[in-house]
């Protein structure tokens, strides 16, 4: 439901953008024929409803995923509108108001998120409640109206007159009907029913409801309140434009009377019956009195009115990936993934680094959202895939995972998103992949140990998506252990590279950043004392070493622990995603 709402905010204001767009073109258009203005708002309802639109470099909307997908696990949160300066000015607001807390349950946004998407499912159950309720009434209203004649020669429309009512309007979406007051002059039928059967005849009742509905279901969001209004009011006066094609200026003067005495404000108790007489009279009168019928001059501009809004505003910017500067890139690891296999390499060939990025950086962002720390193998071609990580000189790391899909290859950042690439990038690290040597194979082991440390249930064989479990729990304690920056000298060491030396680099990199001093949460707590917890093994072929980890819980709080003298605060969401693997297999 998070990511509906996310979706529904974005298109909400890719909308909005749209909609400021035809108010101004309204404007410029006020002597323009409103049957063509009408068409202008065409491009707002497939705005709303499309998400996956193609990606141009026409684009006017600065940004369609101003909130991004992910903006519930980011840290800190962010939107990304597009506009450098609000970027600027909101994003500072939102990382201290409502800072990520990586130990708690949730995030402070996921929290905002739930109580926003609460709001707005008890606003549209509302609006339809009182949409419904109101419809029962106008219906109980009119039941005793008359049946007085029927109008229309192909398709006869019934016409009802009612003592309960002050103003004709239409109702009904599949057998609409005609109600008139029983006050009507018999001389004003003529003018009435032409207005109220041009609105049946161009579906403008099936129109007005559907727009209803667009409105029920994005009702939190000012600029399509105003679209609405604006809609309203041009299908007002394009309906009366229909009907006037057929008059003189006498009957056109008529016409302009009996909308100023149909026009005094009146409650009908729907949110949007087509009633004569509703809206802006004034400017309807004036549209009437001065109306000119369209010329092909205008035809052929509103036409291409049309493909500007179109191209502008029914497509996406262009957005390429974003990457480091290669000044500061230190290394990249490659992470080989499949389900049969993991196995990992350090690669420090400055000018094959420069290759890469030089390969990565054509890749653009598709409306594919990036939900998960890492795709999951079964969709990908071949089973498998390549973890691209980015070490930099100030401790950052950036990860992309590589891989393809029916032959199209893509680029994922996870919780960011997915870009596609060409196979320059696929066929560079592919080659590397074939001729590299000094791989280095992971496997992983997980236990669940009982009182004195005894073994109580084992996972020897542990899945792809388990090893993923087990790496981000690794990542996690060495971080916490050393700090980002000394996170792959670290984990290197571990793996029993004795090569390395703390002053190893390639000729022309900045050196790597030294060890943080480790600063522990509390002091490690002997295995044996433990009636529960969880044991992690990590074993590297070659080297033959193995290193363990411990999670477990005191005082209702989870910690992990290695072969040091402290233990670090843990992420409540691995201990419990370790007990959900071990219940599922008992």
């Amino acid at each position: 439901m998070e990511q509906v709402w996310i979706t529904v905010c974005n298109r909400a204001v890719a909308a909005g953008w749209l909609i400021l767009a035809i108010a101004l073109l309204r404007l410029l258009w006020k002597r323009g024929s409103k049957q063509i203005r009408l068409l202008f708002w065409l491009p707002v309802a497939l705005r709303l409803l499309f998400s996956d639109l193609p990606q141009s470099a026409f684009a006017l909307i600065p940004s369609f995923w101003v909130v991004p997908q992910q903006i519930g696990m980011m840290q800190p949160p962010a939107i990304a509108s597009g506009i450098p300066a609000l970027d600027r000015l909101v994003n500072p607001a939102l990382a201290q108001s409502l800072p990520a807390r990586p130990y708690a349950s949730a995030n402070p946004i996921q929290i905002w998120l739930a109580v926003m998407i609460g709001g707005w499912i008890c606003g549209v159950l509302l609006l339809s409640g009182y949409s419904l309720l109101s419809y029962v009434r106008l219906r109980l209203r009119v039941r005793d109206a008359v049946l007085v004649r029927h109008t229309g020669a192909k398709r006869p429309i019934a016409v009802y007159r009612s003592e309960k009512i002050a103003a004709p309007f239409v109702v009904g979406f599949f057998r609409p009907r005609v109600y008139v007051p029983s006050s009507l002059p018999e001389s004003d039928y003529r003018y009435v029913l032409a207005h109220e059967a041009a609105h049946i005849r161009h579906q403008d009742h099936r129109i007005k409801g559907i727009a209803w509905l667009f409105m029920i279901f994005y009702w939190p969001f000012p600029l399509l309140w105003l679209g609405w209004f604006l809609f309203c009011k041009d299908l007002e006066l394009a309906c009366d434009e229909r009907v006037i094609r057929q008059f003189d200026a006498g009957e056109r003067c008529r016409y302009s009377e009996v909308l100023l005495e149909a026009g005094i404000p009146k409650n009908h108790g729907l949110p949007c019956p087509l009633a004569f007489g509703t809206g802006d009279v004034k400017a309807r009168v004036k549209n009437v009195l001065c109306y000119r019928p369209p010329t092909f001059r205008a035809a052929v501009l509103a036409a291409g009115i049309l493909f500007l809004l179109i191209v502008g505003f029914l497509t996406v910017p262009q957005e390429k990936i974003t990457l480091p500067d290669y000044k500061d890139l230190l290394y990249v690891e490659l992470r080989v993934l499949s389900e049969s296999e993991d196995k990992s390499l350090t690669v420090e060939d400055a000018d094959w680094n420069a290759q890469l990025l030089s390969a990565m950086t054509g890749a653009r962002k598709t409306h594919r959202p990036s939900v998960n720390d890492a795709p999951s193998l079964k969709n990908l071609d071949g089973g498998s895939c390549t973890a691209l990580t980015l070490r930099m000189t100030n401790g950052a790391s950036f990860t992309y995972y590589l891989y393809a899909i029916d032959g199209r290859h893509y680029l994922e950042r996870p919780y960011t998103g997915i870009y596609r690439t060409d196979a320059d990038c696929h066929d560079l690290v592919g080659s590397y992949i074939t001729d590299a040597d000094g791989w280095l194979s992971i496997s992983y082991s997980l236990y669940r140990l009982g009182p004195g440390g005894e073994i109580a249930q084992a996972l020897s064989s542990v899945s792809r998506t388990q090893a993923d479990v087990c790496r981000q729990i690794i990542d996690f304690y060495v971080q916490k252990k050393t700090g980002p920056a000394s996170l792959t000298l670290e984990l290197r060491r571990q793996l029993g590279d004795t090569s390395l030396q703390e002053n190893d680099m390639h000729p022309g990199q900045p050196s790597r950043p030294q060890a943080v001093q480790t600063s522990y949460d509390r002091e490690a707590v002997p295995i044996e004392t433990l009636t529960h917890c969880y044991r992690l093994d990590r074993q590297t072929t070659g080297s033959g070493m193995v290193h363990s980890l411990y999670l477990y819980e005191a005082d209702g709080t989870a910690y992990i622990q290695g072969d040091d003298p402290g233990a670090f605060l843990l992420n409540r969401s691995f201990y419990d995603t370790l007990g959900e693997l071990f219940a599922a297999q008992s």
